[in-house]
């Protein structure tokens, strides 16, 4: 079941993996913090141990998770920052309405 998300008062942030040949793979959003138009995403990577049995099927390990608009001042353009390894991976900017 899909929840319901009041894009008012929240939005989705969503971290995909990408594509990988056997199972075992997920992404795990850690925190998310916000600094006037900044937004950093704290993620793990999180990898099948080598002798671990991992399922014979591609996979596309993510997340999906819904974030409270604490304050106002959205309807603008904000940096999104992703972190894994205290690493800035990707920045990208989007309009938050």
């Amino acid at each position: 079941e899909i929840p319901f998300v009041d894009f008012d008062h929240e939005m989705v942030i969503a971290i995909s993996q990408g594509r990988f040949p056997t199972g075992g793979y997920s992404v795990k959003i850690t925190q998310v913090t916000r600094s006037d138009t900044i937004i950093n995403v704290c993620a793990q990577f999180l990898e099948p141990k080598p002798n671990e049995p991992k399922a014979d099927e591609i996979s596309y390990p993510y997340q999906v998770i819904q974030v409270m608009k604490k304050t106002e001042n959205w309807g603008q353009e904000f940096i999104f920052n992703l972190f894994v390894d205290q690493k800035i991976i990707l920045t990208i900017p989007n309009f938050i309405p």
